[in-house]
């Protein structure tokens, strides 16, 4: 009797592993790394780690954010996109 393996189903589980793998190198890269942010008004860096970081533990795919400058004061918008 010839018994047929669905190659699908091998390679969802095959993915479902890669997906984790990237999910965790993922996290350690933005858990282990500095963000900053230049700004184009006095090409000061502000560190925006803290963001990043929280943004990312609540859940955040995808969103749009004020960043100000901790120098000039100006504002900039940051689009963190942690989607694949």
């Amino acid at each position: 009797m010839i018994k047929e393996q669905s190659m699908d189903d091998n390679l969802n589980f095959k993915g479902g592993t890669k997906k984790t793998q990237q999910n965790k190198s993922l996290k350690q890269e933005i858990m282990t790394t500095q963000h900053r942010m230049v700004c184009g008004n006095c090409s000061q860096t502000t560190d925006m780690t803290t963001l990043v970081r929280e943004e990312y533990l609540n859940g955040l795919t995808y969103g749009t954010f004020p960043v100000y400058c901790e120098y000039c004061g100006s504002e900039r918008r940051v689009i963190l996109d942690f989607s694949e």
